[in-house]
This record gives C-alpha cells, sequence and structure tokens, in this order.
C-alpha cells in the first residue's frame, strides 16, 4: 500500500534479476527482473520470459548496489506511478509506467535451479472510462484515477482488458465509481519510424474486485 496518500497501490514481483542494477545519478537505482508469462511461444511452445523495470531511491539503491547481483532471485514489493515521457526521436509525449521498489528480499535459488515466479499487482482508485479499442476484437481500455485529496498528487492509469468482459465492466463501472483492480504486468515493443524499438509497459486487468 501506498501509505504516504492511504490509496492500495501494491505490487509484488517474484523474478531473477537480470545484469547489474544502473546509477543514472546519487541514490538511484534501476533493474531488469526477469519474469515468465503465460504466452507460449509459437515456436517453440514454451512459456516467454520478459523484462520488467524496477527504479528505487535512498537507502533501497545502495542495498542493491551492495547486496543483488545478476541472477539473484527477488522479491519486490513496489507501487506504480504515471510520468509523462517526451520521445528522444518523435518529441512526442505519452504517459509511462515507473514501478517504485519499497522494499525487496533477496533469495538463494533453489538446486534445482526451478523459479517461482510471481507477477501480480493491485490497484484502487475511481473509474474514468471504458473504451473498446478500434479495429480490434475483444480488447479494451480501462481509465483509472488515484483518489487523492489533493489534486495535483492524483495519478492517471491505463488498464488493458482483455476477452469479452469489458462491456460487462463498463456497466457495471459507471464514471466516478470506485474500482478495485487485480492486474498484471506485460511488455510490448513497437518500431520507430528509424526501426529503433520502443518498450511500453502496459497493465493487463486479471481480476475486478
Amino acid at each position: 500500500m501506498n501509505k504516504k496518500n492511504k490509496i492500495l497501490n501494491s505490487g509484488l514481483c517474484q523474478g531473477v534479476l537480470k545484469g547489474q542494477a544502473y546509477f543514472p545519478k546519487e541514490n538511484v537505482a534501476k533493474i531488469n527482473v526477469k519474469v515468465r508469462t503465460e504466452h507460449k511461444n509459437p515456436k517453440t511452445g514454451k512459456k516467454e520470459i520478459q523484462l520488467l523495470n524496477f527504479v528505487a531511491f535512498g537507502e533501497n539503491a545502495e542495498k542493491l548496489e551492495k547486496e543483488c547481483a545478476d541472477g539473484d532471485l527477488l522479491m519486490i514489493y513496489y507501487h506504480i506511478i504515471s510520468k509523462i515521457k517526451v520521445d528522444r526521436i518523435t518529441g512526442i509525449s505519452r504517459m509511462v509506467i515507473e514501478n517504485v521498489i519499497d522494499d525487496f528480499e533477496n533469495y538463494s535459488r533453489d538446486e534445482d535451479n526451478r523459479t517461482p515466479y510471481l507477477n501480480r499487482g493491485f490497484y484502487q482508485g475511481f473509474c474514468l472510462s471504458v473504451t473498446r479499442q478500434p479495429n480490434s476484437e475483444g480488447i479494451y481500455i480501462l481509465d483509472v484515477v488515484s483518489d487523492n485529496s489533493d489534486v495535483k498528487d492524483r495519478q492517471y492509469f491505463s488498464f488493458t482488458i482483455y476477452g469479452k468482459h469489458g462491456d460487462k465492466i463498463a456497466e457495471a463501472y459507471p464514471r466516478g465509481r470506485r474500482i478495485l483492480i487485480e492486474y498484471k504486468q506485460e511488455k510490448s515493443k513497437r518500431l520507430r519510424r528509424d526501426n529503433s524499438a520502443e518498450y511500453f509497459t502496459n497493465l493487463v486487468v486479471e481480476r475486478i474486485n
């Protein structure tokens, strides 16, 4: 839970640290963690591995530097924030998701090297809209705003709904109704005009509680 604003904004991720922590500036660390998705690669038939990105500040950043190494099994407790990012090539602004580490544990891996992956988050706010994506079948966007009393601290998030339940959710949750979402994170990739890759973090609805 985000205790500062007393809102339900909490995530759990268990996966394998990929590489070393990166320090863009003092007391700030960024890491990539491997998690397994439920999607199977059509060529191999195996479930795909994706990289989720996290940022740590202060003591957590120092702890990452001192205690963690490539290949470590981490359990991460985090919350999400939304930020505006300007694309360095196109100059276009877009909303991005950042996973902020609240705490983490470093575990020893089992002798058989199996990894118990975990990718789950919870967010509570007010429903703004549920919109069916044009030229798609069974894909909806659920827009939510946090319930911070101070307007300048409010956060906006877009969650993706797959399947036929989007219309039912839209009927059950009109604008302004409080909603509790259980979600997972997935990464997607898009090529820019110069063929360089641009990655997105998608918040995929698993359940409306």
